[in-house]
């Protein structure tokens, strides 16, 4: 536990207590933990609307998930028992928040088990054999296939590639359709 409030992998919670251990820190967010001894209690603090949103797709309220803006917080929060179903909650909001993220901080006084379980979702997006939600194949089953990419994104990362492959002219101000011509006609 971090008691340093200038820490990034200090996490204040409700109470504004600081007993929260962060896992990661990524550009999405970052997701913290309280054990409790028979429960443990979950918070995930996104970073982004769009994190914010893969979030709520998959930390439901029918799940047992408080939802942003409830108690005037800003984060996903839920109490799991300490027999498992606390490790399968940890992996639904790494899954989401690791999936994509450019920039991943681990918390170095994880316990090691907690740094496995983290590699494990970061190792997610780079594995195709990994089964798919609903596929039955997993005890967890609770990997998502990824979001679709948003019109924003789509931009940028056409962007990117027109730069990469030279071509002239090429800014922000091109509009998507534009880019997708021209990106697909190299």
């Amino acid at each position: 536990m971090n008691q340093n409030p200038n820490n990034k992998f200090f996490m204040a919670g409700t109470t504004g207590s600081g007993k929260y251990i962060v896992l990661v820190v990524t550009q999405l967010g970052r997701i913290g933990y309280r054990d409790l001894g028979p429960t443990w209690r979950i918070r995930v603090e996104p970073a982004t609307p769009t994190a914010a949103a893969a979030l709520k797709a998959v930390c439901t309220r029918s799940d047992g998930w408080k939802q942003p803006g409830d108690d005037g917080q800003f984060r996903f929060s839920t109490v799991q028992e300490a027999d498992g179903e606390h490790k399968e909650a940890l992996v639904v909001a790494l899954t989401v928040l690791l999936f994509g993220a450019q920039t991943v901080d681990i918390n170095p006084a994880l316990e090691p088990w907690l740094t496995e379980l983290v590699a494990a979702c970061r190792d997610v997006g780079a594995d195709s054999g990994v089964p798919q939600a609903g596929s039955g194949d997993t005890a967890l089953d609770v990997l998502a296939a990824p979001l679709p990419e948003t019109a924003d994104e789509e931009h940028a990362r056409l962007l990117a590639e027109a730069r990469k492959l030279g071509i002239r002219g090429a800014n922000r101000r091109w509009k998507l359709e534009t880019l997708r011509a021209t990106v697909a006609a190299r």
